[in-house]
């Protein structure tokens, strides 16, 4: 993803961020399933490796090593198990500590519809 993709995408994603309705901390956009994939986190201008810890068709949670605020935009890629690439930008809309250390919440911003139908495919099928 271009830098000019992720400063539209992450501005588009603030601005979302700003219109959306509060929902009460554990109500879910989405079903969620438990995983372990690997995933690539592109966050002040560094690449991090990662593991997705859940997954759904809106969102994600990632094991996160470092300190981040609400509201950072990550540009994320990975594959599905069924070898589906995966590549979008995610605003943090969480974080907590965890077993892991810690982990962060993410909602998917630009996530192209036929990647967000196989995503949604992997979640209903898991």
């Amino acid at each position: 993803m271009s830098t000019s993709m992720l400063e539209s995408a992450a501005a588009e994603a603030l601005a979302s961020l700003a219109e959306m309705p509060r929902r009460p901390r554990e109500q879910r956009a989405a079903p969620r399933v438990a995983c372990r994939i690997a995933v690539q986190a592109g966050w002040s201008g560094e690449t991090r490796d990662s593991v997705l810890t859940d997954l759904s068709a809106s969102g994600a949670a990632l094991a996160w090593a470092s300190p981040i605020e609400l509201g950072e935009v990550l540009s994320i890629s990975f594959a599905l198990p069924d070898g589906t690439d995966v590549a979008c930008v995610g605003l943090v809309r969480s974080t907590r500590a965890s077993s892991e250390g810690r982990t962060i919440g993410i909602e998917f911003h630009n996530l192209p519809p036929d990647e967000r139908r196989a995503v949604a495919a992997w979640v209903r099928d898991h």
